[in-house]
């Protein structure tokens, strides 16, 4: 067998030994290593290469089947070349990207990744549940007695039913021995459950999964990732209901180095009473708002951000949830068509196409105007924090436009250095409102909320941005 070590790779990583083969091709075996877990998604590296397909493609394969000691049947989907090298031997190493690894079954096609009943471990989830195991005023430190200890009974929750699936979150202690005088180690684990009314294509899983990764990021503010997701098989088993299949998919890995906002959005706890409801504004309203909630937890996702960058995509996150949600118009549609019409038929006919393109989005309103109407939809939540909307309106939209166009005349009018980040604090706070409004959490609930959440950005120091 292979080792590891042969390879490269670093003490401590999950990697899984093993042969792989080509569908259909079970006796052209070649040795390599899977990193299912790394931080940049699963890879692949073997010793040898496959041959070239019909087409003579060797960098792309659509399944990869192989068999390891731990894992044993394993699938592999999408898998890209991304290096081919010589290891100084005679040999040759070819080293995949993998989108998406499925333990315990060999599927013969895209088709058959069919799943119905999953859990699934989120890095951030335990954090954003937050409640405590152990009642600490039962315990009677100091005294050298035995004590007994109360832990909190587990939570099973019903987070959200429909759209064809059930998502529930389940939260306890877990147990650990260790230690030859058998230390106990108490500590809390969580997991969803997300059951689907029929098998369903692993995209659609996809899709809910990705969803709650984002929901929980939304709310800790803190990167997330998954961490474990173990499946059902679709299948009849022994035993029936084992869950013995693991995946692993590149567009869910993260970092391993887990590091917390110190100003969470909210808990389990702030949205505890109302969770379906919440949680499902956020699954109905995703597919018309996921551009704004990429762009709001780019810099999350991805802290090295130039403020510069973080400004740009809060600035088009604001413009697009206005766009998508208010659909507000500058005149009415008859109006603004009758004043087309007569611009057009005062303009040189060789230019008529030119200028109907130029004014094609003449009827939309600015980002200014786009900015001041959140501002009045949530002048109540927002005149806490003591931000001049006008002035707010205006140096955005001069920034915006200063690190558009680079036009020389708005450089002393746009927001450098300090005044850029207050900006991009202030554009973050309504970006949270507006979400949190989005996902039908109440007004008084979404001001405290953001109260707890930004108030420290907006004291007399460090308040309203400069006009």
């Amino acid at each position: 067998m292979i080792d590891p070590d042969d390879l490269g790779v670093d003490k401590g990583t999950l990697a899984w030994t093993g042969h792989w083969w080509l569908p259909g091709s079970p006796d052209n075996k070649l040795p390599g290593v899977l990193l299912p877990t790394g931080d940049r998604g699963p890879s692949l590296e073997l010793m040898g290469g496959f041959p070239r397909d019909r087409n003579g493609d060797q960098e792309s394969r659509d399944i990869i089947h192989g068999t390891t000691p731990k894992a044993e049947s394993v699938t592999l989907h999408k898998c890209t070349v991304s290096g081919m090298s010589d290891d100084g031997r005679g040999r040759c190493r070819t080293c995949y990207d993998v989108e998406l690894v499925v333990t315990g079954e060999h599927f013969p096609s895209v088709d058959a990744l069919k799943f119905q009943h999953l859990r699934i471990q989120y890095s951030t989830l335990v954090h954003w549940v937050g409640l405590p195991l152990i009642d600490e005023k039962d315990l009677d430190r100091g005294t050298g007695r035995p004590m007994t200890v109360k832990v909190r009974a587990n939570l099973r929750q019903r987070m959200y039913a429909g759209d064809g699936f059930i998502l529930e979150i389940y939260y306890g202690p877990c147990w650990e021995t260790t230690g030859s005088i058998l230390t106990l180690n108490i500590h809390p684990g969580a997991h969803i459950s997300l059951h689907w009314d029929t098998p369903r294509a692993f995209p659609e899983t996809l899709a809910v999964i990705s969803a709650i990764r984002d929901f929980l990021a939304f709310g800790t503010c803190t990167h997330t990732s998954v961490e474990t997701i173990e499946a059902r098989p679709v299948r009849s088993t022994l035993f029936g209901r084992a869950f013995g299949m693991f995946l692993f998919h590149r567009s869910l890995a993260g970092t391993s180095k887990q590091e917390y906002s110190f100003r969470a959005l909210f808990s389990l706890e702030d949205v505890q009473s109302n969770l379906e409801a919440v949680l499902g504004g956020w699954f109905q309203r995703r597919q018309v708002l996921q551009p704004v909630i990429d762009l709001h937890l780019a810099p999350i996702y991805n802290p090295q951000m130039a403020a510069e960058s973080q400004f740009l995509a809060a600035v088009q996150a604001l413009e697009a949830f206005h766009r998508r949600t208010w659909k507000t118009q500058d005149l009415p549609e008859d109006q603004h068509s009758a004043r087309m019409a007569e611009v057009l038929a005062g303009a040189p006919e060789h230019y008529r196409e030119w200028l109907s393109e130029k004014l094609r989005y003449s009827n939309e309103l600015g980002l200014r105007r786009r900015i001041k109407s959140l501002f009045d939809e949530f002048k109540d939540i927002l005149e806490r924090f003591k931000i001049e909307r006008n002035a707010f309106a205006a140096t955005v939209y001069n920034t915006r436009n200063y690190l558009t166009h680079y036009d020389q005349a708005l450089a002393d009018k746009a927001a450098k250095g300090r005044e850029l980040q207050q900006l991009i604090f202030g554009m973050q706070l309504l970006l949270d409102v507006c979400l949190l409004h989005a996902c039908g959490v109440e007004r008084s609930k979404i001001a405290s909320l953001a109260e707890r959440r930004h108030g420290i950005f907006f004291n007399r120091d460090f308040g309203k941005p400069a006009p």
